[in-house]
């Protein structure tokens, strides 16, 4: 705040009207006293109207009308110029916000898409777990059934075989 009110004292300054107005009148009115009393108003107007035959009291005050009206525009200018950046800046923070729970909800969607899907594996593990414990059952019988068989021919073979070799051997020692 100080160094707004004094960047506002030395545009008056630099924009101080030609002649005794009311920026010269104030100077003058401190000089004698920091509290001034109506006297003293009085006793600096006394001199500045021997300085400047032409002043009055209405001139001062239109001058300070002056002074004022320059400090409230370049005011309003410097807050106008606050809000717009104040709204600026929301909007940059509304957009990086709006982003950011954009990014964490896509994020949190991911996390639950992969949950699904590490689920999914997992019962698929199970599955096939299941499935490998199982598959000696699955087969235990038909491999059996098969060794069964295999055995019965080889059974069949050796008795057709030694009813074959039996019969040679009785042709062997009957016939020749």
């Amino acid at each position: 705040m100080e160094d707004f009110v004094q960047r506002l004292q030395n545009l008056i300054n630099q924009n101080n009207q030609a002649g005794f107005d009311f920026l010269e009148f104030t100077e003058s009115l401190f000089e004698e006293k920091q509290n001034p009393t109506p006297e003293v108003y009085k006793t600096v107007f006394r001199i500045a109207q021997k300085i400047d035959k032409s002043l009055t009291s209405k001139r001062l005050l239109d001058s300070s009308m002056f002074y004022k009206d320059l400090v409230q525009r370049t005011a309003d200018t410097e807050i106008n110029k606050g809000v717009a950046k104040k709204q600026s800046l929301q909007g940059e923070k509304d957009t990086e916000k709006t982003n950011l729970d954009n990014s964490l909800n896509s994020t949190r969607a991911k996390i639950q898409q992969l949950s699904k899907q590490i689920q999914d594996l997992q019962n698929q593990d199970v599955s096939l777990s299941n499935q490998l414990s199982a598959i000696d059952q699955k087969y235990d019988g038909q491999f059996a059934d098969i060794e069964r068989k295999i055995n019965a021919i080889r059974n069949a073979k050796d008795q057709v075989l030694v009813s074959i070799v039996d019969i040679e051997a009785g042709i062997k020692s009957n016939i020749s």
